[in-house]
């Protein structure tokens, strides 16, 4: 629920500027398709165009910064003084221990790749890795 309250606080403000305008829309339920109707389900959804340079680019390098497309090398702003920050300052979730100043993009989960077998089955489906896994 927290992602969705984020997504209409921010179109909410969008729409105070131009009421035009709207965040897209994004159907996972097509990555679950396409990760479940592969043999490999994580190299079939970072295969997908939307992690290709002229999207979201992809990350590179032992930071894993975004060093291609419309974000390559876009910076995080810092404010030390928001109520709701990084421990480095940065404008991320107070949880968020990326110390990189640039937008990034993990392939990980916790140091642990995730391997799409791992996940906890809620509702029948495969979800984000257990706490087991994690740990």
């Amino acid at each position: 629920m927290q992602h969705l309250a984020l997504t209409q606080e921010f179109e909410r403000s969008l729409q105070a500027v131009d009421a035009a305008l709207s965040v897209p829309y994004w159907d996972f339920t097509y990555d679950q398709y396409v990760a479940n109707a592969s043999a490999t389900p994580m190299a079939a959804l970072w295969a997908m165009d939307v992690w290709a340079d002229d999207w979201f680019g992809t990350a590179r390098g032992a930071n894993h910064t975004v060093t291609v497309g419309r974000f390559a090398w876009s910076t995080i702003a810092t404010n030390l003084s928001a109520a709701t920050r990084s421990p480095w300052g940065y404008l991320r979730a107070p949880w968020n221990m990326n110390k990189s100043p640039y937008v990034t993009r993990m392939h990980d989960f916790c140091g642990a790749e995730f391997d799409w077998s791992d996940g906890d089955l809620v509702s029948g489906q495969l979800s984000w890795p257990s706490c087991k896994v994690t740990y």
